[in-house]
């Protein structure tokens, strides 16, 4: 049997802070339906069950979330001799068998580039942005067009390259972090090289930027603040010389900046432009004067809060000895995760 103890904190903190990125999504559809006058409860509910029945696929099929627990229960100084099954597991439980496969390193080129991708970063944002547009959309008729359709994916594509930039870098920036807190990641496993990982993080940016610097109809102004913002605080808290993770402070701006204001505000503000005929203002104009923006901002902006203060507890190890000052090193990941509460 799996003995969690303390580790039990830290999956259960996983699935939540998974879980978070299908908020936007129901609770889109429970600020569309109180505007339009349905039966917003119902459909709170069934969308809930939804959520539930997606995160219960993801927890089965995403090697990478598997990974962490495995690594939790077992957490090894080398990765690269040390992620075998035998090592991590004692009995053969079913369950530990699925861990234990999880946790075996792939030298698939392919594979591992999906890894270095973080896939379940990807899908907050692949949700996010059909969802704002959902929360935008005057009517429902309006949403299923194909002005909307277009607005989405042109949205989409350079949010999801400029994902896997900010990501990228800051596994490229923790080599050495990951190697005691994730060893399972790609380049602490020793499975993708520098020098592969710069190329696959600057062509991102190249073609998300691209979209940023488009004079498309489509390339509105909400789109291009989100981008260019996104992927200024991105770097500046994984690069040095402002490596912004080492102050608790500024790092929990970054976080809750992007999750709160940035991502909402911003693709809000380009749907409106861009999907539903609206003028074309500012991002500061849209939150200062559209309510369904401000309560949606609102809202993450608190899921920000939660995720600035325990996305580093799992991570305490590693920082430590990096001599990164997360406040789960200062106060302790008890407390943390007490406090997060």
């Amino acid at each position: 049997m799996l003995r969690f103890n303390h580790s039990k904190f830290y999956v259960l903190f996983h699935f939540k802070l998974h879980s978070s990125q299908f908020q936007v999504f129901t609770t889109s559809i429970l600020f569309f339906t109180l505007s339009q006058s349905l039966r917003p409860l119902t459909v709170l509910l069934i969308s809930k069950m939804l959520v539930v029945i997606l995160l219960l696929t993801l927890f089965k099929i995403t090697p990478a979330f598997q990974q962490s627990v495995a690594h939790l229960q077992h957490p090894h100084p080398h990765p690269q001799c040390q992620l075998h099954t035998s090592n991590l597991f004692s009995s053969s439980s079913p369950t530990e068998k699925l861990y234990a496969s999880a946790a075996k390193p792939n030298r698939s080129l392919l594979k591992t580039v999906y890894r270095f991708s973080r896939p379940h970063t990807l899908i907050g944002t692949a949700l996010s942005i059909p969802a704002l547009h959902a929360l935008a959309a005057p009517n429902l008729p309006s949403f299923f067009t194909l002005t909307t359709f277009n607005s989405v994916v042109f949205a989409l594509i350079p949010s999801l390259l400029i994902n896997v930039f900010i990501t990228g870098l800051n596994q490229m920036s923790d080599v050495e972090i990951d190697k005691i807190n994730k060893p399972y990641l790609p380049m602490a496993a020793g499975y993708l090289s520098m020098r592969k990982a710069t190329l696959i993080i600057l062509a991102c940016l190249t073609g998300g930027l691209s979209f940023a610097a488009s004079s498309s109809p489509l390339s509105t102004p909400g789109l291009k603040m989100t981008l260019l913002a996104s992927t200024f605080l991105g770097a500046a808290y994984s690069l040095p010389p402002l490596r912004l993770k080492r102050f608790p402070l500024f790092a929990a701006f970054c976080i809750v900046a992007v999750r709160g204001a940035i991502l909402n505000v911003g693709f809000y503000s380009h749907a409106l432009v861009a999907a539903f005929g609206g003028s074309t203002t500012n991002f500061l104009t849209t939150l200062k004067t559209d309510k369904k923006c401000q309560l949606v901002s609102l809202f993450f902006g608190t899921f920000g809060v939660v995720i600035a203060l325990m996305k580093d507890v799992p991570d305490t190890e590693g920082d430590k000895k990096e001599k990164i000052r997360t406040l789960s090193v200062r106060i302790g990941r008890a407390k943390m995760f007490l406090i997060a509460r």
